[in-house]
């Protein structure tokens, strides 16, 4: 294990688990990775309609059958405390925290959990190594 793997696995970030979730993604065929995504992008609208007061809120007309009644968030729409953009069950202590530079004017403060930043790091490590 390299000292980088050491370090988000000591961080708590699972790490192994992540890769091991990258792989899965990385073997399916064209048509697999097509249907993942349209059930992953449903799984996750579906979890902030759910879980997610300011989501909620602001896609109440939402259909997932209907991508097309989906409304596109703008960092304008998410130009707001963090608190008020959590999913239930989140807080700023068991997230990720990180900031946008703010170049288009507009910065952005987001929160990712455990999970998501170690798939993020997976996939940068399996991209330039």
């Amino acid at each position: 294990m390299n000292l980088f793997n050491l370090s988000l696995k000591l961080k708590g970030f699972p790490i192994h688990k992540a890769k091991l979730a990258l792989e899965k993604i990385k073997v399916l065929s064209p048509k697999e990775k097509t249907q993942y995504i349209l059930d992953k992008r449903t799984e996750i609208v579906t979890h902030h309609l759910q879980h997610n007061p300011f989501y909620k809120k602001f896609a109440a007309h939402a259909n997932v059958k209907d991508w097309n009644s989906i409304p596109v968030l703008t960092k304008r729409d998410l130009q707001q405390p963090l608190n008020n953009r959590l999913s239930s069950g989140f807080t700023k202590k068991n997230c990720q925290i990180n900031n946008t530079s703010g170049s288009s004017g507009y910065p952005l403060s987001f929160a990712k959990d455990q999970f998501s930043h170690a798939l993020s790091w997976a996939v940068f490590m399996d991209r330039y190594r």
